[in-house]
């Protein structure tokens, strides 16, 4: 796929904001490395709050391409859909800050799209539109509805899907892929927005736009995120779950010894992680080996059958696969030599 021009309006900074006001306010330096870090792994335009412009202006200016700022000056409500009028202040580098208004229209059913068209005529005097919501499009002709909002509102239109089926990732993809040219994001999908650092992910793998940002910094934005809100996403979440590249059972195992590209999409390096063998109750031989050579643990080969055994029933037991001092303290019992292990 040929792609150009695609843009990322990021909502992290003004989620934030919104949701832990009473946590950012002695987050300075964390909301100021955040914001550079959203803009270094891809974020074209980060949406700030008054109170986050406070907070980091100063510090964030001169890293990102833009800051803006929303005021709502007017709110309405329709049989179908909620109607925003905000007044933008738009910061860059290279510019003096302007002022320009932006019409934000909340819906949440795509049945209801050709309500829309009538606030068209709104386009001689705003400088762009976004479109909230519309959670329920994969359920319908959802390219049919792609196809009117370009024709109501052109290509540069702001898709911000909603989440509530956790599909807001796929309808963002799918919208760059039909001809759209702008989602709005937010890291690690907070407030049930569609995940940045999916959308990344899929123009770094999937698309050719000639994305030129750095997803090696994905870990520090998630510690920063867990640091301000103080909250962690699942192990499992795509992309930034801790877990995600852990792999245990022997086939699985045995696959990515020979080649991970059996099992990854994606070699994990390229989002700043590794690859974790995690041992448990669906090891075999082949992984526990390569977890003790990893443990610098040295067994005798006719003592490993009965330590697997031992590790499976200790894992069935707990439940989990077991730590990496578990399995020392099993293979300490089989009298394994465990150079750096002080007994």
């Amino acid at each position: 796929m040929k792609k150009k021009n695609i843009k990322i309006i990021d909502k992290t900074l003004v989620t934030l904001s919104e949701l832990y006001s009473d946590k950012i306010a002695n987050k300075l330096n964390e909301i100021t490395e955040l914001s550079a870090i959203l803009n270094n792994i891809g974020a074209d335009c980060l949406e700030v709050s008054q109170e986050i412009l406070y907070l980091a202006l100063p510090s964030v200016r001169s890293k990102n391409k833009y800051l803006i700022i929303k005021n709502n000056l007017d709110i309405k409500e329709y049989n179908d859909f909620k109607l925003i009028v905000h007044d933008y202040i738009m910061f860059s580098n290279s510019k003096e800050p302007e002022r320009k208004i932006h019409v934000e229209i909340e819906i949440a059913d795509a049945t209801k799209i050709d309500s829309l068209k009538d606030i068209t005529v709104l386009r001689g005097n705003v400088s762009g539109f976004t479109v909230k919501g519309l959670d329920n499009i994969l359920l319908y002709d959802y390219k049919a509805v792609y196809k009117k909002l370009i024709e109501f509102f052109g290509e540069d239109l702001s898709l911000c899907p909603g989440n509530s089926y956790g599909c807001a990732s796929a309808i963002a993809i799918e919208w760059l892929e039909y001809g759209g040219r702008c989602v709005s994001t937010i890291y690690g999908g907070i407030g049930g927005g569609c995940p940045l650092e999916e959308v990344l992910a899929a123009r770094r793998f999937i698309f050719n736009d000639k994305f030129q940002g750095n997803l090696t910094l994905l870990p520090k934005a998630t510690k920063l995120i867990e640091s301000i809100t103080k909250e962690k996403p699942s192990n499992n979440k795509p992309i930034i779950g801790s877990s995600i590249f852990d792999f245990e059972s022997g086939i699985h195992a045995d696959g990515i010894f020979k080649n991970p590209k059996t099992y990854e999409p994606y070699n994990p390096k390229r989002i700043g992680t590794e690859r974790h063998l995690i041992i448990g109750k669906h090891s075999g031989l082949t992984a526990l080996k390569k977890k003790l050579g990893q443990l610098k643990i040295e067994l005798n080969e006719d003592t490993l059958p009965n330590i697997l055994e031992s590790i499976r029933l200790d894992s069935s037991r707990k439940e989990r696969s077991l730590s990496d001092n578990e399995i020392l303290d099993i293979c300490k019992l089989a009298g394994g030599y465990i150079p750096w292990m002080r007994y």
